[in-house]
């Protein structure tokens, strides 16, 4: 579960199913707004790479960071497969 807007400068959290941190995701601002108060900020998650893995967005008026799964992808998939067996 991803939480953000937990107040001006808190990172965004990802839980896991039992309560638990896993991964805290800060906001990192453009260079040209380093020094200046935090900022509001937005989070979503999409499968921008096409490996069918949501990454996480992070958004707002000072800049925006995209948060990417390092994690081997670990369900293989038949999508780059030439020889599909079908059904």
């Amino acid at each position: 579960m991803l939480v953000y807007g937990q107040g001006l400068g808190q990172p965004a959290v990802i839980y896991n199913g039992e309560g638990d941190i896993v991964e805290t995701l800060p906001l990192e601002a453009a260079a040209s707004w380093k020094g200046e108060p935090p900022a509001w900020y937005y989070g979503l998650a999409a499968d921008v790479w096409g490996d069918s893995r949501d990454e996480v967005i992070l958004a707002g008026s000072r800049g925006a960071c995209i948060y990417a799964n390092a994690r081997p992808l670990e369900v293989p998939t038949l999508y780059n497969e030439t020889l599909y067996p079908g059904m």
